[in-house]
């Protein structure tokens, strides 16, 4: 399989999955020789465990963004990067699979894009979080940004961000576009 690569900035963290993520966690794990023994191997457990779903549902990276804001609240985002076979590497068929995500439908804006991997479907969206819904009541708004890109003969990377941070959507939009920007292939 083509060989690819996101660079996210030093701000997010970055959890990978199959081989390369287990040695990641392993190298973190090795890292925190001195910790209470018990909290190292609950967290290597939790991390190995996650990697492990992740890697079972098709993604292959998962990174978070929080930042603390001013007012004592954060900005946060996540994005989750997969490659998926797709048969017909037509723009429709990039199109169809960049407003299919896990919240498909709601209004969305998608449009064409061009990416260093080649042209793109920028797929974005918000909508009323009902799953989310708090004690009060209310559920969040949250907003989705997903890209499909053809990396090979068949082969399309997925990068899907969403945020609750819809307050900072601009921003965040722009650091999304920037991210979605390095994909390349290695």
């Amino acid at each position: 399989m083509t060989r690819w690569g996101v660079v996210f900035p030093d701000e997010w963290a970055v959890i990978r999955t199959g081989p390369r993520g287990q040695r990641q966690i392993g190298q973190l794990v090795a890292a925190m020789q001195g910790a209470d023994p018990d909290a190292v191997r609950a967290l290597e457990g939790q991390l190995r465990g996650m990697a492990g779903q992740l890697d079972a549902a098709g993604v292959d990276v998962l990174a978070s963004l929080v930042l603390p804001v001013g007012d004592g609240t954060a900005v946060s985002a996540v994005c989750a990067v997969a490659v998926v076979a797709l048969d017909d590497p037509s723009p429709d068929a990039l199109r169809r699979l960049a407003e299919s995500g896990p919240h498909p439908g709601g209004a969305r804006r998608t449009s064409r894009t061009e990416l260093p991997l080649g042209p793109a479907s920028r797929s974005a969206s918000e909508r009323l979080a009902v799953e989310l819904t708090g004690a009060s009541g209310t559920a969040p708004i949250q907003a989705e940004v997903r890209y499909v890109v053809r990396i090979d003969d068949g082969v399309v990377l997925i990068l899907h961000f969403e945020t609750l941070s819809v307050a900072y959507l601009t921003e965040l939009s722009d650091v999304f576009d920037a991210v979605a920007g390095t994909a390349r292939l290695a």
